[in-house]
């Protein structure tokens, strides 16, 4: 093989150089021309940067510039840049001074409903037990909370007006507990709508009235309220509505206010390892079933075979 051989290309071989040739040319004729066509979009931002100088300088020369933050978008007491802490006794603390310690004004509202309703803070328990307050709320807030015993006197309203007998005569006749409507229950001096309502909503979940105590467990009601009206009501008829321990399933039992879902599940394995209760007196074989709880639940129970 000459020498020439190494520096001459076959005509298939001079073709691929043009035709690569050409498309280096246009690639680097692309590339160039870009810069006309293609809109540089890059974005300045001198006039926005002035502008927020312009306003922080603004803020820090007036104490009157907030900034705002949404009211929803926190846990109460956990934003500690937004808490206010201060003594406040909580039986007099306006919807404002509630959300200042951290709650939201829809919480601050429910406690206040609470207390329109007749509803009082006797203790730091009592703000524990709230719906609305979280225990991290109440942690941070429990060494503030001040009580003055003054505020824990009933409270005169419609509902909870003090018993005298010169103000609130016994009437002539007693209403039944067990019988009574809403309309009766008004009848009775120191028992307004919102008491009637709560006694004949606890009366329908128990079933009935064996005892006037059991107004106690009506929801609002002390043992002020409960000395106010016990002599003025009374239980002539009781016919209790009784729960089958042998039939009822496992939601009936536990909606019953004496029992809960422990021992409503105990009742029905109880059941389903040894078979249907002889007696409701069986009960008392069951580990959680104190004299006391079996005195208070047995009248509403039966053992239907």
């Amino acid at each position: 093989m000459s020498v020439k051989s190494y520096f001459t290309f076959t005509r298939r071989e001079r073709n691929g150089i043009i035709v690569l040739s050409a498309f280096i040319f246009a690639v680097t004729f692309a590339a160039f021309m870009s810069d006309y066509f293609v809109k540089d979009t890059h974005q300045n931002y001198t006039q926005f940067d002035e502008q927020v100088k312009t306003f922080m300088a603004s803020a820090q020369a007036s104490d009157s510039i907030n900034f705002y933050v949404p009211e929803e978008t926190h846990e109460p007491g956990t934003d500690q840049r937004r808490q206010e802490l201060f003594v406040f006794d909580p039986n007099k603390l306006p919807i404002e001074e509630w959300m200042r310690l951290g709650l939201s004004r829809k919480q601050a509202e429910s406690i206040k409903n609470y207390e329109n309703k007749g509803g009082q803070f006797r203790s730091k328990e009592d703000v524990r037990k709230m719906y609305a307050v979280s225990p991290e709320f109440f942690e941070s807030i429990e060494d503030y909370i001040k009580i003055e015993k003054a505020t824990i006197a009933p409270k005169i309203s419609e509902d909870r007006k003090p018993f005298s007998p010169e103000i609130n005569k016994v009437p002539e006749f007693l209403v039944d507990l067990n019988t009574a409507d809403t309309t009766e229950l008004k009848m009775v001096k120191g028992i307004g709508s919102f008491f009637a309502n709560n006694i004949v909503k606890h009366r329908t979940k128990l079933g009935g009235f064996t005892n006037k105590a059991q107004l106690l467990e009506v929801f609002g009601m002390d043992s002020i309220k409960y000395d106010e009206i016990k002599d003025q009501v009374e239980i002539r008829i009781k016919v209790l509505r009784k729960i089958d321990i042998n039939g009822a399933k496992l939601y009936e039992l536990r909606n019953h206010p004496y029992i809960d879902d422990d021992l409503a599940k105990l009742i029905v394995n109880y059941r389903n390892i040894h078979g249907n209760f002889e007696s409701v007196d069986e009960l008392k074989k069951l580990s959680v079933m104190t004299p006391e709880l079996y005195k208070k639940i047995s009248p509403y129970l039966m053992a239907f075979n």
